[in-house]
């Protein structure tokens, strides 16, 4: 089977998130029975590259032959038109920030339509597999529904009920695109039940049409290695329990959760824990927050790590804490699981009621008192830290795009 993805990130060096990391796995899981492509989300401007292979997938750079420039400069009006109506956000940040705004995806729609119209052609797909809700997909979405082409789309999580989510772009988007392929019987696939739930709550959609796609892990990459060689490697604290978050530092990871359960903490449970947070994003933000609960000497922000070093931060931890706001299947957690790592959560995140075990995750309220008794009994709970590993074996990619080559045959 010809199989056409577009999203996520291929380049050398780049910030690998949830998103990016689970694109990277479907499409080299896929690729060793398929003959897969792939149109990366980002970067979203053309490149001036060639094509290249990724682990046995085939990665479509974005070439501006000459004649998709032509055709991209006689689209911008119509694409002025398309994008327009979701870009209502700018009116309250002023003339230059809109016309900007309205330039530049004007611009990068109609550039990205006159290509996958060229490249559809020519890579004649038997389906295409398309990746996220947001503006940057817009051009793919239509090209897709104008020509009848089978394809299938996957959200990776719900922008529109989050306070928290900040995006340049209405979140009308999500539910308008969501409504207008499900009336087109095409296929929508979720990473959870609870992102389903929400879903079909939000959008009024068929629930026969909205098919659950669990993430998984590679367990391979978190073999047992040695925590007190890995702590001082990173020059982190052979004596504290560390407890390890992970995801770009903002509101909606809610890192400040953890702090105001580390100052509920007594003097003496403080003294014992660091707080680890590895991520970009806020970090500065989330540093003077720090400096200002008085909590400089219980947590340490690493930034972005490349991916051998994020590991390793897995495996010298003790307890793996999630304080989002909202989530849709974080990789985060079975990656906690695969290093050995109980995890301490929210309870109403959406995909919990799927993942929940007792040998592994414990679950708090939003209250900061009851996350900090929450953690305070996860570090005094001794876990079977081998047991959390096997069970990680159960979340395989392989099986994830099994269910995914069985959602293709529905369209085929």
């Amino acid at each position: 089977m010809k199989i056409l993805l577009i999203g996520g990130d291929f380049r050398e060096g780049c910030q690998i998130t949830g998103y990016v990391n689970a694109l990277r796995e479907i499409a080299s899981e896929l690729a060793n029975k398929n003959d897969v492509h792939v149109i990366p989300f980002l970067p979203e401007r053309p490149q001036l590259e060639k094509d290249s292979d990724w682990k046995g997938v085939h990665v479509v750079s974005r070439w501006p032959s000459l004649a998709v420039t032509f055709k991209t400069i006689r689209g911008w009006p119509s694409a002025h038109r398309r994008v327009h109506e979701y870009l209502h956000g700018y009116d309250e940040k002023g003339l230059v920030s809109r016309v900007k705004a309205k330039v530049k995806y004007s611009v990068v729609y109609s550039f990205n339509k006159s290509f996958f119209e060229r490249k559809l052609k020519e890579l004649q797909p038997d389906v295409v597999h398309v990746h996220g809700l947001i503006i940057q997909m817009l051009p793919f979405i239509d090209v897709l529904l104008e020509r009848g082409t089978p394809f299938v789309i996957t959200a990776h999580g719900l922008y529109t009920h989050d306070a928290n989510v900040f995006l340049d772009f209405d979140k009308g988007l999500e539910g308008d695109m969501m409504k207008e392929i499900d009336r087109r019987g095409c296929p929508i696939t979720v990473v959870s039940q609870g992102v389903k739930d929400k879903a079909l709550s939000l959008f009024s959609l068929n629930p026969d049409n909205v098919h659950v796609v669990h993430n998984g892990v590679d367990t391979t990459r978190f073999e047992v290695n040695d925590k007190t060689e890995l702590r001082r490697k990173h020059g982190l604290p052979l004596d504290k329990v560390i407890l390890l978050s992970v995801g770009t530092v903002g509101k909606r990871k809610n890192q400040r959760a953890t702090l105001e359960a580390l100052k509920e903490m007594g003097p003496e449970e403080r003294e014992r824990v660091m707080f680890l947070v590895v991520g970009g994003g806020e970090t500065k933000e989330l540093q003077a927050t720090v400096k200002k609960m008085g909590l400089e000497g219980n947590v340490r922000i690493t930034g972005k790590v490349p991916d051998d070093a994020l590991v390793e931060m897995y495996l010298l931890a003790d307890l793996f804490v999630l304080t989002s706001t909202s989530e849709g299947f974080p990789l985060v957690y079975l990656e906690a699981m695969a290093a050995g790592l109980p995890i301490v959560t929210y309870a109403d995140i959406e995909s919990v009621s799927e993942l929940f075990d007792l040998d592994c995750m414990v679950l708090a309220d939003r209250a900061a008192e009851d996350l900090c008794a929450t953690l305070v009994n996860a570090i005094e709970r001794s876990w079977d830290h081998d047991l959390i590993r096997r069970k990680a074996t159960a979340w395989d990619w392989d099986e994830v795009c099994s269910q995914y080559e069985h959602v293709y045959e529905i369209v085929l």
